[in-house]
């Protein structure tokens, strides 16, 4: 039994550690776009089309993750 109570928290650990990492790269990106706009540069479509591929997830998996949460507070 412990092993698998083990097993779940690293399982945990690791999630945390993935959305961390997605948080990062999210505000990297958006940083860079940002400074891009305010310089007046020209943005890149291949950068833009991966902001809008970064942002479209983040928000996406955001929005999932609060629809998740609605509904167990609604079951208990």
């Amino acid at each position: 039994m412990k092993t698998i109570v083990n097993g779940v928290e690293k399982l945990l650990e690791n999630i945390a550690a993935a959305i961390k990492v997605k948080t990062y790269v999210t505000v990297v990106l958006v940083s860079v776009y940002a400074s891009l706009v305010i310089r007046g540069e020209p943005i890149p479509d291949y950068f833009q089309n991966t902001m809008m591929i970064v942002i479209g997830f983040y928000f996406g998996t955001q929005y999932e993750s609060n629809n998740i949460e609605r509904l167990h507070e609604r079951a208990d």
